[in-house]
């Protein structure tokens, strides 16, 4: 009683229990969330706890990040490619279109009913080809492929740079296992993003594209 009127705790309350359950109900803020949530950077730890990554696991991440970059130089390629058709149109069709203006307001059609033929059917024939090209370029779609080959490629930059630090810039000696797979875990779904938007690449393109990149794997031995 003495220590309580000290205290300045009422009689009858034991306030050290509601203090206990009051922690035991609070939050736990003992670690860090993720991007997705507490719970599974929680559940990510006590499956590995204090464990340390594996020569193995390192070894996986090397893997995948050399897919990554292989993936990279394929679709870099492709937006390339399709930015060449979209541009080799492109020019043609504005320099056709320009002609024509130029020549219905220039032709000389009263000097003669050769000339008037002559012209009108020249300038017809320029017309049909510019409606062919326009055609080529909606029914091709090379401008939005283009789009999306050059985003697909910028996103696997992104990754194979996450993947660059967590095995190469990492500060300590050694890397937490559960890091390694919630890093492995965040590739995985943006890959499963990706699927569904980038569309399927040619063989053509895929046999051409896997030559520059044997190219780029002598280039970056020699850097290493």
């Amino acid at each position: 009683r003495k220590s309580r009127r000290q205290s300045g705790l009422p009689p009858g309350k034991d306030n050290s229990r509601q203090g206990a359950l009051g922690a035991c109900s609070g939050p736990d803020t003992s670690t860090p969330a993720d991007s997705n949530g507490a719970p599974a950077t929680r559940l990510s730890m006590m499956d590995y706890g204090d464990e340390n990554a594996t020569e193995a696991d390192l070894q996986k991440v090397a893997q995948l990040r050399q897919t990554l970059l292989e993936r990279q130089t394929i679709y870099a390629y492709c937006s390339a490619h399709y930015g060449r058709r979209y541009l080799g149109l492109t020019i043609p069709t504005v320099a056709l279109t320009i002609s024509i203006c130029i020549l219905v307001s220039l032709w000389p059609f009263l000097d003669g009913a050769d000339v008037e033929v002559a012209g009108r059917v020249f300038i017809a024939v320029l017309a049909a080809f510019c409606s062919v090209m326009v055609t080529a370029l909606s029914v091709g779609g090379f401008q939005s492929k283009m789009v999306v080959f050059a985003n697909a490629s910028q996103e696997m930059e992104v990754l194979v740079a996450r993947l660059s630090f967590v095995t190469k810039y990492n500060i300590g000696s050694a890397v937490p296992r559960f890091e390694v797979q919630r890093v492995m875990g965040s590739v995985h779904d943006r890959l499963a993003d990706m699927r569904s938007q980038v569309p399927v690449v040619p063989s053509n393109l895929l046999l051409a594209a896997c030559k520059v990149e044997d190219q780029m794997c002598e280039v970056r031995s020699r850097k290493s």
